[in-house]
């Protein structure tokens, strides 16, 4: 399909096998990750990059999460592709969304189709105006090819 400045697409995508791809390889990563952060662990917040609101609907309703534990940006942030969970995190901490203790996943589902999941205990250094985290456990996996790719 040709644009009226001659230009054709570089690229085309079906945004429907994609989700559906990208909500497979999440589930399948989240049950493999889940056991990583301990015996009976429950996660107390998520910081998750958000493609759109379809997107993370599906991803919490998929994954069993409340959205309400999510700290979201998309909605004045747009999506900010890899700088979703480092600025969304912080965001969340200055406005205290994130407490000492909390259990949190940072959740990355990419157009790859990528996943990175990353569990951290969310601690306050002595100082009030420093945030640390430790680190819980890491998990990356990548979902099969998508099939009939145009």
């Amino acid at each position: 399909e040709a644009r009226a400045d001659g230009v054709r697409p570089l690229m085309s995508t079906d945004s429907e096998a994609l989700l559906a791809a990208g909500i497979g390889a999440a589930k399948n990563a989240f049950a493999q990750f889940m056991p990583t952060l301990g015996p009976n662990a429950t996660i107390d917040k998520t910081i998750c990059h958000q493609v759109g609101v379809a997107h993370k609907k599906l991803i919490f309703q998929t994954l069993g999460l409340d959205p309400a534990m999510d700290f979201s940006t998309f909605e004045f942030l747009g999506n900010t592709g890899s700088a979703a969970l480092p600025v969304t995190a912080a965001l969340a901490a200055e406005r205290g969304h994130l407490q000492p203790g909390d259990l949190t996943a940072f959740m990355g589902i990419g157009s790859g189709v990528n996943v990175i999941l990353l569990g951290v205990e969310w601690q306050t250094a002595p100082r009030e105006t420093e945030t640390t985290v430790r680190r819980v456990g890491p998990l990356v996996a990548e979902a099969p090819p998508i099939k009939n790719r145009v």
